[in-house]
């Protein structure tokens, strides 16, 4: 018997090598927009995380950081070689300007339930956060109604995997590709930034 592996879910990571040039400006300007807009959670969240009213891509303030977290995701479309077709053309995925970002501020004992975006493409940066707290869960599209259990690998079509967070690190995956945040336990904060990106055929 031959068994194939199909359908993979593609998390990527990497590190901001000037992370150490913006973190205290930007974390000290995220906080300063918490003291002055009162705006904690969305309707339909359980979690009183603390979710940003403003888009950071109007902030010149993320501007750089902004165009950096672009680069990586073009990156991680043509390392996946995402393709859309267009009379019979493939082409490179691009991304267009249906995008948008906002911030997260965790404090001891918030979290985030699993949810999805909809959206082509999201990303998490940590832009300051303390390694041993609060890990990012990722959750398999399966759904399955029986418990099976599988070898803990790459190729298991179901469960769910973790990113443990630090400082610079950015992860990016597809939309609908259900996550969540475990419960903060520490007392120091915890900034993250959410990105949206979608797509046109070129």
């Amino acid at each position: 018997m031959i068994i194939e592996n199909w359908w993979p879910q593609h998390i990527a990571y990497c590190f901001n090598p000037n992370h150490s040039l913006i973190e205290n400006e930007l974390t000290n300007h995220c906080l300063k927009i918490r003291d002055s807009v009162d705006e904690i959670g969305q309707d339909n969240w359980i979690s009183n995380t603390y979710n940003s009213p403003i888009d950071i891509y109007s902030d010149k303030k993320f501007f750089e950081l902004n165009i950096w977290v672009e680069e990586q995701v073009k990156l991680y479309i043509k390392k996946l070689k995402m393709f859309t077709f267009n009379d019979k053309t493939e082409n490179l995925i691009e991304l267009n300007n249906n995008k948008g970002g906002w911030f997260n501020i965790y404090e001891k004992n918030s979290f985030q339930e699993y949810h999805s975006h909809n959206s082509l493409i999201s990303c998490i940066y940590y832009l300051k956060s303390n390694t041993n707290d609060a890990k990012t869960w990722f959750e398999s599209p399966v759904n399955d109604q029986l418990f099976i259990e599988y070898p803990k690998d790459n190729n298991s079509p179901n469960g769910r995997v973790f990113h443990s967070p630090k400082a610079g690190k950015l992860l990016i995956f597809r939309g609908y590709v259900r996550h969540c945040v475990e419960q903060k336990q520490t007392d120091d904060l915890r900034i993250t930034l959410a990105y949206n990106f979608n797509r046109y055929s070129c």
